[in-house]
């Protein structure tokens, strides 16, 4: 149609050739329809072999995700790697060093190029964990056979990791959850807490500190009030990559 055009991008090869050698291609059109002129179909282009710069391998980019971890996480590395150079790069090989204490989950070694950067936090952290039991026979030592005891109006209300020598909660004290199995898990930065639990006033506390130190409670009663009984743990330290436990044995309350 009339004033309509068209580009047509064709790759070409160009055989080998010494520096300074030059080539001339030639472009035709022509058409079956008859034409107002001839003269302006054709156009040339006239291309110089030179040497072409070295490669340059270049690392563009290196991220790392997830941006914080805990011991035992795995952390992926992308690497952008590019050749900004105007010749091949064979055999690129990417190194890169890892700490004594990171683990690779895959590795491969090779000669140094041009490096690049990134890094993830790894938060010093440790653990209180434990488990709440309903004591049935009231001896101190929780038994293979005897439940757990979960967050519910009528079991758990709360059960705070306080920091030492607070006396009341801080906005930003940590509140654990207990599961239906009794268990708890709770991570929290080193440093030295105790143990707040609030349960209902259908139960109490059994004996602490009575017998085998694996089974049995590591509570003490210090409050009733008039809808929840509280118990607190004795102070204790918590250590990076460590768990310290806290059990917690319950029983029905007295009528």
């Amino acid at each position: 149609m009339p004033a309509a055009f068209a580009y047509l991008n064709i790759p070409v090869m160009f055989p080998a050739g010494t520096t300074g050698d030059t080539m001339t291609m030639t472009a035709t059109a022509s058409t079956t329809t008859p034409e107002r002129s001839l003269a302006n179909n054709s156009s040339q282009m006239t291309f110089t072999y030179i040497t072409p710069q070295p490669a340059d391998v270049t690392i563009t980019g290196m991220d790392a995700y997830p941006p914080q971890v805990v011991a035992g996480d795995q952390v992926t590395l992308y690497i952008a790697v590019d050749n900004i150079g105007g010749s091949p790069a064979d055999n690129v090989t990417v190194r890169l060093p890892l700490a004594d204490t990171v683990e690779p989950v895959s590795a491969d070694g090779g000669r140094d190029a041009d490096s690049g950067q990134a890094s993830t936090t790894y938060p010093t952290q440790g653990f209180i964990s434990g488990r709440v039991w309903l004591d049935q026979d009231r001896d101190g030592q929780r038994d293979p056979d005897e439940p757990g005891v979960e967050n519910g109006g009528d079991g758990v209300r709360s059960l705070l990791l306080m920091r030492e020598g607070l006396i009341y909660p801080a906005w930003d004290t940590p509140v654990a959850f207990v599961g239906h199995d009794g268990t708890y898990t709770q991570p929290l930065a080193p440093g030295r807490y105790f143990v707040r639990v609030n349960v209902s006033l259908a139960l109490d506390y059994t004996t602490p500190n009575n017998g085998d130190e694996a089974t049995d409670s590591d509570v003490v009663f210090t409050a009733r009030a008039w809808d929840e009984v509280t118990a607190e743990s004795a102070v204790v330290d918590v250590i990076d990559g460590q768990h310290t436990v806290i059990d917690i044995g319950l029983v029905p309350a007295q009528p």
